[in-house]
């Protein structure tokens, strides 16, 4: 994924609900914050959200789970298996432990309700626009519970990792992109890229947004 640099936030809407995608595109349209926010385009099935993506290139895709053709999920993983230039955000009225772990594999980088308050709905979309994680400590305890249930691993995450990858992780807790953390420790965006992909094997997860879900449950808890 590309870091954003834009002053406008290309969004594009992924729900079966004519209302709904209305509904999201008032608070978006409404909202005077920088950088604007602009709805770029919007899909009811995941065939039309995939079609419309790639042909859009949004900054950002705010994807449902449910949809008539299958799970939203299927649009993050093809986002990110033809490592499109789109972050993704999940947004749904189901709240379930399965669906938030299967989100975060998928490549999203938060799941929010559709209930929440259009201030919180800005708030994950800059976020998430920006290719940082929008996760609260719920979800990410959540995910992590999932995790650990899922792999069994009994190390923590600091003694798996080499010196070097620690401070990688840091980094990306504290939300760095790839080229910020290389530029920090004197690095190459490649060699950042490297010690990410080790990282993931080492910990068992799919993604950056698992790494630091499991980063900062293993802190909290010791």
């Amino acid at each position: 994924m590309t870091s954003f640099q834009e002053s406008t936030i290309r969004v594009f809407i992924v729900d079966d609900s004519p209302i709904v995608r209305r509904g999201i595109t008032t608070v978006l349209d409404e909202d005077r914050g920088s950088p604007r926010i602009e709805v770029v385009g919007e899909a009811a099935t995941v065939a039309e959200a995939i079609a419309g993506i790639r042909m859009l290139r949004p900054n950002l895709a705010l994807i449902d789970v449910r949809l008539p053709d299958g799970l939203g999920f299927a649009v993050c993983q093809t986002i990110e298996a033809e490592k499109l230039p789109v972050h993704s955000l999940v947004i749904t009225s189901y709240s379930n432990d399965e669906y938030v772990r299967d989100a975060i594999s998928a490549g999203a980088l938060g799941y929010v309700l559709k209930d929440v308050d259009p201030a919180s709905l800005l708030s994950a979309v800059r976020t998430c626009a920006t290719g940082r994680s929008a996760l609260d400590q719920l979800t990410i305890n959540r995910v992590v519970r999932l995790i650990h249930a899922d792999s069994r691993q009994t190390a923590s995450p600091a003694e798996k990792l080499s010196a070097q990858e620690r401070r990688v992780l840091d980094l990306v807790a504290d939300g760095r992109t790839n080229i910020e953390a290389a530029q920090i420790l004197g690095l190459s965006p490649h060699t950042v890229k490297n010690h990410l992909a080790n990282i993931f094997e080492k910990l068992g997860v799919a993604n950056r947004a698992e790494a630091v879900a499991l980063l900062l449950r293993s802190e909290h808890e010791n």
